[in-house]
């Protein structure tokens, strides 16, 4: 890493042991590190002091001044090693001064004269860890009054220096004051700063003499507390913030939805169509997120030969939904150019369609999506029907009560999805309708859904079985139980897929 000339640097020995005392910060300086793209620290190297600084601005941000005293102690607590006889002798000194042997000692005379060498301390380390600084760089004390002094750093324009230096002086007034001093540090924002190229803070420092006294090990595990009251403190207004602006979001999120939902009902078939074309008709629709990819559909125009659809398309939610409206756009232009074309025929047209507006006939095709589902065609002039289905069945109810429900399986292939070849016309299959029978054509969300206490399929067999104890009644409640009797087969296996149904007699 290569910095310029006049930037300041520091030795690999002093950023390694701030860096150290910041591990307990869930990694803070290690991704400080990789920000900066420094791997390792070499302890005899230079590396750049905003580095340095911007640890301490990084904690200052995120949690608040506790953290940044906190951190700054267990640094000055660190490198202790290099400033041990100063700091003991000054540690020294004021248990002396705050004994009640030394009733007459100006007990603050001690504490400010403690100030000035820990700043001369400072001071002389920044000029021995620090290269390509100015002559007037570093750390200056001043007595302002009986019961104040002012330190001042001076330094190069680094924007994120002022928490770094809040920290560090705190640290070491912390580690060398007995705990009975009671330190305050506060920034001066009255005097000049950042003038002409150059940074100086100047902080106010004042003391108060506890009556009662706890030892330095009590006085470190305090310190320690700190930084994990902070942390907690800052986990927690994050987790509020993340929760405001996730349900914001979410609120966003359900109007889109719920508007989406609204556009995809347009395009299913009307009652108003179903009702005029059918003696009684059903319809179960439920899609898994409130909109999905199966959708009922019919053809406009003629009352007496017409069409109708069940489509379910891969995926559900928004994928499922927009893939559903290319189908409803597909059957429209499909049917628009021959409204009796056979069932058959349309399914595979409309799986070219889907193929090539998806771009999945060509080589490099990034999606791969289709549909299964089923359309017949009512000719209530000759009294038929005519089915064909893709993994899509029709079920035949007859009206004769001593006939059994029939299934009549659609083909085993998947419609759309990536390929080159055209779809070949699937098979269509030709019945007489008789007055009475029921019709249904069903997605594979309501046969293929899990539950009961073995997680097994509901399948086509039970479907069957609801529809035949229940023949008698109109295609609507027949279909309401068939929907009653999936919910309780499925209990608390979550919903796989949308369901639908449409049912109809004629």
């Amino acid at each position: 890493m290569t910095y310029s000339q006049t930037e300041p640097l520091v030795t690999g020995a002093l950023l390694s042991g701030m860096l150290h005392s910041m591990n307990d910060l869930g990694g803070m300086g290690s991704r400080l590190l990789s920000k900066y793209g420094v791997d390792h620290i070499q302890l005899d190297e230079w590396y750049s002091r905003e580095l340095q600084h911007q640890c301490f601005s990084d904690i200052h941000k995120k949690l608040g001044n506790e953290a940044l005293y906190s951190i700054g102690f267990a640094y000055q607590n660190i490198v202790r090693s290099r400033l041990k006889s100063v700091v003991d002798d000054i540690s020294s000194n004021l248990l002396d001064a705050t004994s009640g042997k030394n009733i007459e000692i100006d007990k603050f005379e001690v504490a400010f004269d403690s100030v000035s060498r820990l700043v001369d301390l400072l001071h002389s380390g920044v000029r021995g860890d620090t290269k390509n600084h100015a002559d007037n760089f570093g750390y200056f004390f001043e007595r302002t009054a009986k019961d104040n002094c002012q330190i001042t750093f001076r330094s190069f324009s680094v924007p994120s220096i002022t928490p770094y230096c809040e920290g560090i002086i705190y640290g070491l007034l912390r580690l060398s004051f007995p705990a009975q001093f009671q330190i305050s540090v506060r920034i001066n924002d009255q005097l000049p700063r950042r003038s002409n190229g150059d940074n100086s803070d100047t902080f106010d420092i004042s003391f108060e003499l506890l009556e009662s006294s706890v030892s330095f090990s009590e006085m470190v595990l305090s310190e320690s507390l700190k930084v994990k009251q902070s942390l907690l403190l800052a986990a927690i207004s994050s987790a509020e913030k993340a929760e405001a602006v996730a349900q914001t979001a979410l609120s966003h999120h359900m109007d889109s939805v719920n508007y989406a939902s609204r556009i995809q009902r347009g395009l299913l078939a009307s009652d108003v169509v179903m009702n005029r074309r059918f003696n009684a008709s059903g319809i179960l629709w439920e899609p898994r997120d409130l909109i999905g990819g199966d959708i009922y559909w019919t053809t406009p125009g003629d009352d007496n030969d017409f069409s109708i659809a069940l489509i379910d398309c891969s995926g559900h939610g928004v994928p499922g939904a927009l893939l559903s409206m290319l189908v409803s756009s597909s059957l429209d232009r499909i049917y628009h150019i021959d409204p009796q074309i056979d069932p058959g025929v349309a399914l595979s047209k409309c799986g070219d369609l889907i193929r090539s507006l998806l771009n999945q006939d060509a080589l490099a095709a990034e999606s791969d999506d289709g549909f299964d589902g089923a359309i017949c065609r009512i000719d209530k002039s000759n009294n038929e029907l005519f089915f064909s289905g893709a993994r899509t069945n029709l079920y035949v109810v007859p009206s004769d009560s001593n006939s059994a429900v029939v299934r009549i399986s659609g083909e085993r292939r998947a419609l759309g999805y990536s390929g080159i070849e055209p779809h070949t016309p699937l098979e269509t299959c030709r019945l007489k309708i008789n007055q009475g029978d029921m019709f249904l054509l069903v997605s594979d969300g309501v046969i293929d859904q899990v539950g009961h206490e073995r997680g097994i399929a509901f399948g086509n067999k039970r479907l069957m079985e609801v529809l035949s104890s229940n023949r008698n009644k109109a295609p609507q409640a027949i279909l309401d139980d068939v929907y009653e009797t999936l919910a309780e087969w499925q209990g608390s296996e979550v919903r796989r897929d949308d369901i639908s149904a449409c049912a109809f007699t004629l």
